[in-house]
């Protein structure tokens, strides 16, 4: 009797050339169903395939007992299957490393630097993974719903780098299935029920209500959509590529990071497509962190200042600017017309007036500022320049109506402040015992 889901999990491994004759590779394996089977296919692949197998598993140091019995089936599966097992604790809950960071974020993270470092331990070629098709279905609703562009709406790669998806052609219940069927158990974790992971909700709430009320088959579609689109994607980069060559200067003359050629013809006849993925190159470019901050605004903007006049420009999220001018758009990540002071940091500017003794003292007190709610900081909204404050760096800048990009968005890293209704001045401070906010 055939093994069907062992089979396309194989077939799926030929496809894309997921592992090399003789490689290492380390799975994944937390105890659930779906790095369970993972576990049990690698295995089985081996008799066909020649490669080492290992495992690492990784305790978050969230759920407590449960968390330590996971590790303990773990370590007893791969003993029955004669698999070498590393077991490594992480903390999910501490936020050094992400301060931003969603608790779901940051073990995301941390497992995977857990398992690129067994990696480089044990000299593998590869990690394996257990997504599956419905965590594919998954990540393209999420990505779609937070705005992502193409790239992002081809989901989850079947190899992305070191890392590999065997199962990502199949769904979770099929693995189920295929576990029960064979008489092998797995753990569930408790986390997986807990609406405050926004994958749960969208596991729980909106897949079954597509395939319930839409298509039986929603999951699946989804999923195969996300392959077409990454082919998409990758063939618009092999294109992009090509014609960035031509129409893309990298190296332009200081402060400027890219300069796009825009006049000729070839430019103005592109598609909006292309048009856009070569801004997207000329802002990567910049490389100052903001472009989590790129809105559909900021590209409908930036298209329109590179068919207009000479002379116009566009203000950028971290204080950037692109400028029409010599028939190109330059981008900067900082006002082309501020002069940087030497040794500071590419866009860092410490504010009017202050003294170098008083930059000192105010690098000084950055320890004691962290500990003191107490601090503050005046700005002049029309002296803009960089300021420090609780440990953290702050950039300001005054735009005129003619420098924005129309609706102003609203992002986490970007703060807009309506001049007219500063009085006087404005003060960065800590919060205060009694603070409290009136949202209209």
């Amino acid at each position: 009797m055939k093994d069907t889901l062992l089979e396309r999990a194989a077939g799926t491994i030929r496809k894309y050339g997921m592992i090399p004759p003789g490689c290492g590779v380390v799975a994944g394996v937390s105890g659930g169903a779906d790095s369970v089977c993972l576990l049990l296919v690698l295995a089985a692949c081996r008799e066909t395939v020649p490669f080492t197998l290992s495992v690492l598993h990784v305790e978050h140091g969230i759920r407590g007992r449960e968390s330590l019995e996971d590790q303990a089936f773990t370590q007893r599966l791969c003993e029955r299957l004669q698999i070498p097992c590393t077991c490594v604790h992480v903390d999910a809950a501490e936020r050094g490393s992400a301060p931003h960071a969603t608790l779901e974020e940051r073990a995301r993270l941390l497992r995977y630097e857990a398992l690129e470092r067994e990696r480089v331990r044990t000299g593998a070629l590869r990690i394996a993974t257990a997504h599956h098709r419905d965590d594919q279905a998954e990540t393209v609703l999420m990505n779609l719903a937070r705005g992502s562009g193409l790239k992002g709406l081809g989901g989850m790669r079947p190899v992305n780098g070191a890392i590999i998806r065997p199962l990502l052609e199949i769904s979770g219940s099929e693995i189920r299935a295929w576990l029960a069927q064979r008489g092998q158990s797995w753990r569930e974790d408790s986390t997986n029920r807990s609406m405050a992971y926004t994958r749960n909700r969208v596991r729980s709430s909106v897949l079954p209500v597509l395939e319930e009320q839409v298509n039986r088959q929603a999951a699946a579609h989804i999923a195969q959509a996300a392959f077409l689109l990454q082919e998409t994607w990758d063939y618009l980069q092999r294109q992009s590529s090509e014609l960035a060559g031509r129409l893309v200067d990298e190296c332009p003359p200081a402060p400027f990071a890219a300069a796009l050629r825009a006049d000729n013809a070839e430019w103005a006849d592109l598609p909006p497509l292309l048009r856009r993925e070569m801004i997207w190159r000329c802002l990567e470019k910049r490389g100052n962190g903001a472009m989590r901050d790129i809105t559909a605004e900021h590209y409908a903007a930036l298209e329109e200042l590179s068919l207009g006049a000479e002379g116009r420009r566009v203000s950028l999220p971290g204080g950037g600017f692109a400028l029409k001018a010599g028939g190109s758009v330059l981008f900067s990540e900082r006002d082309p017309g501020a002069a940087e002071p030497a040794g500071e940091e590419p866009g860092w500017r410490e504010p009017a007036g202050l003294s170098e003794s008083g930059a000192r003292m105010n690098s000084a007190r950055a320890q004691k500022d962290r500990e003191n709610p107490g601090v503050q900081v005046v700005v002049d909204p029309e002296r803009p320049g960089g300021y420090e404050l609780l440990g953290r760096r702050f950039r300001t800048q005054v735009c005129r109506g003619r420098d924005l990009s129309f609706p102003i968005p609203a992002k986490p890293c970007t703060k807009w402040l309506s001049c007219d209704t500063i009085q006087d001045r404005l003060v960065l401070r800590g919060r205060r015992p009694g603070d409290y906010l009136v949202i209209d």
